[in-house]
């Protein structure tokens, strides 16, 4: 590959250990960050909220990683469309980011206050516990 293209092959590289990141992470929060909270305050609308956001980012982290896992698998590097990466990675920066978006809200609610309020010093390790237990299960997902 000329410089060019090792230069942009390592940025698929890096956008797709993100996108794998962000994967196992809204994965987690899913299946049981937001269920158990969601239990445990009145702020069921919110969590809805947070996970149907995942939702709608679903489709562009699935494109994210078909563009750039067939490009580090020898593809065609050279047309992978950086402008499309672009586009996907400016929605997903939309959604997460400012005073009202989804990590804002996400930070405002699941913060120490929270987990003093409705879990004893034990739940809260045990839900540690079984967060890490969740990603070592499924890191493979993103991957």
């Amino acid at each position: 590959l000329s410089a060019d293209l090792t230069t942009k092959l390592a940025f698929l590289k890096y956008v797709d250990m993100f996108r794998a990141f962000l994967d196992i992470h809204h994965f987690q929060e899913d299946l049981y960050i937001f269920k158990e909270a969601s239990n445990r305050s009145a702020n069921t609308a919110l969590f809805q909220q947070e996970t149907e956001e995942h939702q709608a980012l679903e489709g562009g982290l699935a494109t994210l990683k078909t563009l750039c896992e067939g490009a580090a698998a020898g593809g065609d590097v050279e047309n992978v469309s950086i402008q499309k990466i672009h586009e996907i990675c400016d929605a997903i920066l939309k959604t997460m980011s400012g005073p009202e978006g989804h990590l804002a809200r996400e930070e405002a609610i699941l913060n120490v206050e929270f987990y003093r309020k409705y879990y004893t010093e034990a739940e809260t390790k045990k839900l540690s516990q079984d967060i890490h237990k969740i990603i070592t299960e499924h890191m493979h997902r993103g991957l």
